[in-house]
């Protein structure tokens, strides 16, 4: 049939579908009236045929039908739902709704070519039919086992015609994202992901693959619909953890004209002619303000402006009648400070004498039985913590420092009723362990204030199939209410990470420091979590545990302890035969720039007190060596903990990966698979499916790209049965 394009055609349009119609011919009409209303949307004729073809095609099919296949198919009882869905389509073989419902139940089953032949059925009835060209995509994308090009292609037109039928479909954008990133296609990705959650912002899925296909995302122009966005996750409590989007989101951030003009302002002095500017373009960037109340911002640039602001506020304090603009923004540069742990370099005599300066009004306000401005109190508070002053319990809430009165009171004694209470395994005795646990105790490590939790709970053997390990025997199929163990949970994150994840758990996490468990327990209990145990003891100790565990993770850990082999060997003793565990250690060929920085730190005799770590880092911030310029690019720069913990620690191994090969044969353990983000570029280099399980191809993978390992290996082993 020609093109529809003016009134004659459609009229012979019209007359050729009314011809079919007549004959019972209802199929091939309904193609004609649907290309019609593509056209002309409103066309009256075509409408009504339609809804007559409708009714003919249904009207075998009730409601109730369709209920009870929808409750057989939401019940997951989908051999049930497919032979309900046969038996009804004998009685309506033309119903679209049925074919479509059909080719979902395939899906579900993992039948995706018969689900495409259904679905090819719904859509030859209904041309227009929005989500039967969405279930084309997803049969024709998780049918694609090999990613043939064309199937992923069709799979991706499919998606884009559901969107074309239906501008609104907020799930088919999310899977043709998905489909993108599948691709490679981080910007059609990140276009879908960001369209979808524009939609729907609650699209839990959508932020979490958007924040996952934003790692490493450069970008060279503003986006404002992705900033909107951005700031909008941040908001939804545990969907996405702050410190994976940070990168990327500062990226973008730069590009934003109201930040990128005041980034290359180089003093004090410049600052205070066009502060009040300032300021408020910084308070009209809300991305940027989240950002600043949720985690360390990695970007030398913006914390060369922020420490410039900080230094301004600083010898502003006294003055009076402070708009509230300014109280509002010196109250988030004051907590940001206290998530970097007062990592920004105090710059001369001249602020510490100003510091201290305000920090005796301060007192005088209080022995008065006065309170201190909010422009002193934030001020301080922007240099250390408000709980270090002696003073502190006599100050006074109010709105205007609440936020900071909160994060820099409240919680430190909710910590510190926690410590109190929290069960001891053993006194720490080892010598390495007790300088571990006194540099934990000074420096919790890591500190986080938001995190991502699973979407929904899973097995460990469905946790295994998603990341394709490489497992022996039944045992984790069979274990449905597993024992986990958490080894050196420091400040929570790793273990409510898990009790999250894992279905029915039990959760029990081990630290050396009071200070990381009191923090952990906090936040645990913020988040409702009920399931994870903490416990303050030394791996070394844990034949006192006297307990199998089914999954051990052990991340960051081992490689701190005098003995690695002998605390990895404690770990075993203490793993079910079957069992599954997870390590992270130090990479010797990542980590050399590191090295490198470590000897220079022990030839210079730096001690690693707060004052000495800030001024040396601030010496790296500005250096142009390579391996300080490496150094920079990490995420772990950025706040002081974590600069102790990446350039101070008191003990560091380091491995290779024939090293590992070689534990794991010791300890009768079996290798299962790395989790890393190199696996798709490994897996370009070696097709065999076999080949992510062999040590020896890594290695010379690794050879070849020193920085694949940059943050640690991260690996998956099991107790050999």
């Amino acid at each position: 049939m020609a093109t529809i394009l003016n009134k004659q055609s459609l009229n012979q349009a019209l007359r050729a579908a009314d011809r079919k119609f007549k004959v019972r011919d209802f199929r091939g009409a309904a193609k004609i009236y649907h290309e019609i209303l593509y056209k002309f949307p409103k066309n009256k004729p075509s409408l009504d045929r339609l809804k007559q073809i409708e009714k003919h095609q249904q009207q075998k099919v009730t409601q109730k039908d369709i209920n009870h296949l929808s409750d057989l198919y939401n019940s997951g009882a989908f051999t049930e739902a497919l032979k309900a869905a046969r038996l009804l389509l004998r009685g309506s073989p033309e119903s679209a709704l049925l074919h479509n419902i059909s080719g979902a139940i395939q899906i579900s089953r993992g039948e995706f070519n018969e689900a495409i032949r259904h679905l090819a059925t719904a859509i030859d009835l209904k041309p227009n039919y929005a989500e039967a060209f969405k279930q084309m995509g997803n049969a024709l994308n998780m049918g694609n086992a090999t990613k043939d090009e064309q199937r992923s292609i069709a799979a991706i037109n499919a998606y884009k015609k559901a969107i074309e039928l239906k501008p609104d479909y907020a799930e088919a954008y999310y899977n043709l994202g998905v489909a993108y990133s599948e691709q490679s296609d981080s910007d059609s990705a990140i276009l879908a992901f960001t369209n979808c959650l524009k939609i729907e912002p609650h699209f839990r899925e959508a932020g979490i693959h958007l924040s996952q296909v934003l790692v490493g995302r450069e970008f060279e122009e503003p986006n404002p619909v992705l900033e909107v966005v951005l700031a909008d996750l941040l908001d939804k409590k545990s969907l996405v953890r702050p410190g994976d989007i940070c990168l990327a989101a500062i990226n973008l951030l730069k590009r934003n004209p109201l930040l990128e003009k005041h980034l290359g302002i180089q003093n004090t002095k410049q600052i205070s002619q066009i502060f009040l500017d300032i300021v408020t373009d910084l308070c009209g960037i809300p991305l940027f303000l989240k950002l600043l109340g949720y985690c360390p911002i990695p970007d030398r640039q913006i914390e060369g402006l922020l420490t410039d602001l900080r230094s301004h506020m600083l010898f502003t304090s006294l003055e009076t009648n402070v708009p509230e603009s300014i109280l509002i923004f010196k109250a988030i540069l004051a907590n940001q400070c206290f998530i970097n742990e007062y990592v920004y370099y105090v710059k001369d005599s001249e602020e510490e004498i100003f510091i201290r300066k305000l920090e005796k009004i301060a007192k005088e306000n209080i022995e008065k039985g006065e309170q201190p401005s909010p422009s002193i109190i934030l001020s301080l508070a922007s240099y250390a913590p408000l709980y270090q002053y002696d003073w502190h319990k006599f100050l006074k809430n109010n709105n205007t420092i609440a936020d900071v009165y909160s994060c820099q009171i409240l919680d430190s004694k909710i910590e510190n009723d926690i410590r109190d209470n929290i069960e001891n395994l053993r006194p720490i005795s080892a010598g390495v362990s007790t300088k571990v646990a006194k540099q934990y105790e000074a420096n919790p490590y890591p500190r986080w204030i938001e995190t991502g939790l699973a979407l929904r709970p899973m097995s460990i053997a469905d946790w295994v199939k998603e990341l394709n390990l490489k497992v022996q025997g039944q045992f984790l199929s069979e274990c449905p209410n597993p024992n986990i163990l958490i080894a050196g949970c420091g400040t929570g994150e790793h273990a409510i990470s898990a009790a999250s994840r894992y279905s029915d758990s039990k959760v029990l996490a081990v630290d050396l420091s009071l200070s990381s468990l009191a923090y952990a327990k906090r936040k645990t209990e913020e988040l409702g979590i009920s399931n994870i145990e903490y416990l303050h003891g030394d791996i070394l100790d844990f034949g006192c545990l006297d307990k199998k565990f089914d999954l051990i993770e052990c991340s960051g850990v081992l490689h701190h302890m005098e003995n690695p082999k002998m605390g990895w060997e404690k770990l075993c003793d203490c793993l079910t035969s079957g069992g599954l565990m997870k390590v992270g250690l130090y990479s010797d060929l990542a980590r050399r720039h590191i090295a490198k920085i470590r000897q220079e730190i022990d030839d210079l005799e730096i001690e690693p007190s707060d004052g000495v770590m800030r001024n040396y880092r601030n010496f790296i911030l500005y250096s142009e060596e390579e391996h300080h310029e490496l150094i920079r690019g990490s995420n772990d720069f950025y706040s002081l903990s974590n600069v102790r913990d990446l350039l101070f620690h008191v003990q560091e191994h380091r491995f290779t990966i024939p090293q590992i090969a070689e534990c794991l044969e010791s300890l009768n353990l079996s290798f299962c698979g790395f989790q890393t983000r190199q696996l798709r570029k490994f897996a370009h280099l070696h097709k065999d499916s076999e080949d992510q399980y062999d040590l020896e191809k890594w290695h010379r993978y690794e050879i070849q790209n020193p920085r694949a390992f940059a943050g640690m290996y991260q690996f998956w082993c099991q107790k050999k049965l």
